[in-house]
């Protein structure tokens, strides 16, 4: 009898645990349909590159939800294309800001971060036209723009931890490798000092292509409020050690010393082989 109340037992309990795992399925997905009816996603594009801006086009017209643009770029580079631009992206909010040509992709960024509303938004998404390496630009703008999913996930992950910063994991270098040293000095200039173990742990993402929930944003521009355009001399010839370049890595160190971190999408992401390559170049 014993025997028969313990095996009666067992199957009210498989009874029980599926329908209240189906019931905490359905709670987690009534909260991603409301968050992802809600949402709003900013991406911000400097573009420099007529080819390489196509290319970022052509994703976000794959994407099946509307998103807010805006576009930073210098009027000569692309007189011609702003009059169309409206036309390739028109199910999506497009805001175009002519800008000087210095500071390359981040002074631009910072200019738009300080000079617009943010906190309606759910995530903002930071991109821009590199060249100097095809395959490291479409891997980046691919780990962001390559589905609907992707964008909703980074949503997700922005909500539950709005001080990491999301980027591609092969692509995240620590600040302590490549001879840092001057870099690292000009980075605690912002952030204060780092010891032996923020160094080992800190990392940023090379490219500067990432994103972010908005309250990272406002912490991270109140750190760079300092920040003018005379601290972006014109660049003469292509060196890693500019202030553009202090900032990419400010961007993503600056997570680690909010005890956060930066964060991938998915699994998979590890796994990429054109990121692999890149590691491994």
């Amino acid at each position: 009898m014993i025997a028969i109340s313990k095996v009666i037992r067992r199957i009210q309990l498989l009874k029980v645990v599926p329908r209240n795992f189906l019931l905490h399925l359905q709670s987690m997905n009534q909260v991603r349909n409301s968050e992802e009816k809600t949402f709003k996603v900013l991406i911000v594009i400097h573009a420099h590159w007529a080819e390489e801006l196509t290319y970022i086009i052509n994703r976000l017209n794959s994407l099946k939800i509307d998103v807010d643009l805006i576009l930073t770029t210098t009027i000569n580079e692309y007189k011609e294309k702003l009059e169309k631009l409206d036309k390739l992206v028109s199910n999506h909010n497009l805001k175009i800001y002519i800008v000087e040509n210095i500071g390359r992709d981040v002074l631009p960024f910072l200019q738009v971060i300080s000079g617009n509303e943010l906190s309606v938004y759910s995530l903002v998404i930071k991109l821009h036209t590199k060249r100097s390496q095809k395959i490291w630009f479409r891997t980046l703008v691919n780990f962001h723009l390559k589905s609907t999913n992707r964008v909703k996930k980074q949503v997700r992950i922005a909500m539950n931890n709005p001080l990491c910063v999301i980027g591609h994991p092969l692509l995240s270098y620590p600040i302590s490798s490549m001879n840092q040293h001057y870099l690292k000095k000009e980075v605690e200039k912002f952030l204060g000092p780092l010891d032996a173990q923020g160094m080992r742990r800190a990392t940023f993402i090379a490219g500067t292509m990432f994103s972010f929930h908005p309250s990272y944003l406002e912490n991270i521009a109140k750190k760079l409020n300092s920040i003018r355009d005379t601290d972006f001399p014109v660049e003469m010839n292509y060196h890693q050690y500019t202030m553009a370049h202090v900032l990419e890595r400010v961007f993503g160190v600056n997570a680690f010393t909010q005890g956060s971190r930066i964060q991938s999408i998915y699994l998979r992401d590890f796994f990429n082989l054109r990121a692999v390559f890149i590691r491994i170049s």
